[in-house]
């Protein structure tokens, strides 16, 4: 986020954020079956593509 000049708080911002239609997929961890799963989404910010997983 610092290619954006981003603090916490504009990150925090772009997470409550997210939309369902940004949503791409949901990864399981193969190395630990056991942590739960990453949700993978897709945003344009700043004319930037921007990936972002978040875990449950």
């Amino acid at each position: 986020m610092l290619v954006l000049d981003f603090d916490k708080n504009d990150v925090l911002n772009q997470l409550l954020a997210l939309e369902i239609s940004e949503y791409m997929e949901t990864f399981i961890d193969n190395m630990d079956n056991n942590l739960p799963p990453f949700f993978a989404f897709a945003k344009d910010i700043k004319n930037k593509d921007v990936y972002i997983l978040r875990q449950r």
